[in-house]
């Protein structure tokens, strides 16, 4: 899911990327660019991963688990999504 996120973003962020090359020689110029649309596209990925991760978390553990599992206490903000995501990656760091 990442990369289909990945590759929209960097279809979007395309046209848009323009660089100066009068300063220094072309290919230095479009490395220089090239690596700061990636850069650029990696952000972006990021933060639409996280949206989702969140959001979609949210609903989730609101509107399915607590249905399944009655003991479970709902969710109160997605900053508690974000806790229980960091905590897992810190416990399973290889996942």
């Amino acid at each position: 899911m990442s990369g289909f996120i990945s590759s929209a973003i960097n279809n979007a962020v395309t046209p848009y990327f323009t660089t100066e090359t009068f300063e220094s020689p072309k290919g230095a110029a479009e490395s220089k660019s090239e690596s700061n649309k990636v850069a650029l596209v990696s952000f972006l990925t990021l933060l639409v991963v996280l949206f989702l991760l969140l959001f979609v978390g949210k609903f989730l553990w609101n509107d399915v688990l607590i249905v399944l599992m009655p003991f479970i206490k709902p969710v109160k903000s997605v900053w508690q999504i974000l806790g229980l995501a960091l905590l897992i990656s810190l416990m399973s760091p290889g996942c």
